[in-house]
């Protein structure tokens, strides 16, 4: 339904769900195609999620680069919410 529809975010937010509980799929590439949807589209809500999940995936397998990268990510979108919530004026 949701390809029929072609809803980006919930196939994105779907994908992320089957190869994190079910372990169906791709885990470093559904997650990264997420990541960076969402990033494209500013939609930061799951963002720092996926993009700490993954920088756990990289540290795991010592790509210590990939790991730092994704973290970076994952803080830059915790700092613009807290900002955010801190002074609503600034996020409009």
């Amino acid at each position: 339904m949701a390809t029929k529809l072609q809803n980006q975010d919930f196939i994105h937010r779907y994908n992320v769900l089957l190869v994190t509980h079910f372990e169906v799929g791709e885990f470093e590439e559904t997650l990264s195609q997420a990541v960076h949807y969402f990033l494209d589209k500013e939609k930061d809500h799951d963002i720092p999620v996926y993009a700490k999940l993954l920088a756990n995936y990289y540290e795991s397998i010592s790509n210590f680069e990939e790991a730092n990268h994704y973290n970076k990510i994952a803080l830059a979108i915790m700092e613009k919410k807290n900002s955010c919530s801190i002074d609503y004026h600034y996020c409009n």
